[in-house]
This record gives C-alpha cells, structure tokens and sequence, in this order.
C-alpha cells in the first residue's frame, strides 16, 4: 500500500488526520484523531480511531471480485521524537481493524469457490510505520 497523510494538531494532545493513497485494488482514504498520553516527551504514548479503508479483497487473474472494505480502526502507538528537531518524529502504532460484515461474508463466500484459491488473508492486527515532517 502507498499512502500519504496529512495532519494538524488543534491542541499539544490532540492531532487530526486524512490520508489517502492506492492500496492493491483502487484509491483508498481514512480519517482519524490521536490522542497524545505525554505530549511533552521525546517518546510520546498516543491512542489512536479512525475510519476508512482497512482490508481489500484482491484475486490474481481476475478483477470480478476485487473489492475495498471500509470500517473502523483502534490503536495505540509510540512518536518517538529527536533532540535537535521534535516536531520531526518517527512513529510506530499497532492497529485493530474492525473488518466490516460484508468483508467477512464475502472471504466465506470465495473460501468456498472451488475456482479460487486464498494464499492469504489479513492479520487481525496490524503494524504502521512512519516518518513526520513539521515545523
């Protein structure tokens, strides 16, 4: 997936975000708020919900039942800020993607379709990555 995101702080414990990007299928998006545990530290708890896209269905060979499924996603994670610019930071979160209905019912629909083949499926848990640049 290729993502980028922009974001904005309101106050020193609260951010905002959209991101948006490709991921496998088509254009995705998500939006979201953190909330900063210790705002003022070089390593920065935060919590994290957003929504939007979260898990994709995607069958090599075909198109016919490639499909995006947007929902829910909780979080937590870790800013981990340097000396000399802090408001540059990396951050690490691990995510719960609250997979939708529909996802579900339509994997159990393709598990059973002797014409398709799962090599794999999502995690239940997922791990973001990133690098922030601000002034």
């Amino acid at each position: 997936m290729r993502k980028g995101q922009l974001a904005a702080r309101p106050a020193q414990q609260h951010s905002i975000f959209a991101g948006g990007g490709y991921a496998l299928v088509g254009m995705m998006y998500n939006l979201g708020a953190c909330i900063r545990i210790m705002p003022s530290s070089p390593v920065c708890p935060f919590i994290t919900g957003m929504y939007g896209y979260n898990v994709a269905i995607m069958i090599q060979g075909t198109d016919r039942y490639d499909e995006m499924y947007y929902g829910t996603t909780i979080g937590v994670g870790l800013e981990l800020h340097g000396r000399h610019k802090p408001e540059r930071f990396f951050s690490i979160q691990v995510l719960l993607p609250q997979r939708p209905q529909a996802y579900e019912d339509d994997l159990e629909n393709l598990e059973r379709n002797p014409n398709v083949q799962i090599q794999q499926k999502p995690w239940d848990v997922t791990i973001a990555m990133g690098y922030h640049f601000g002034h």
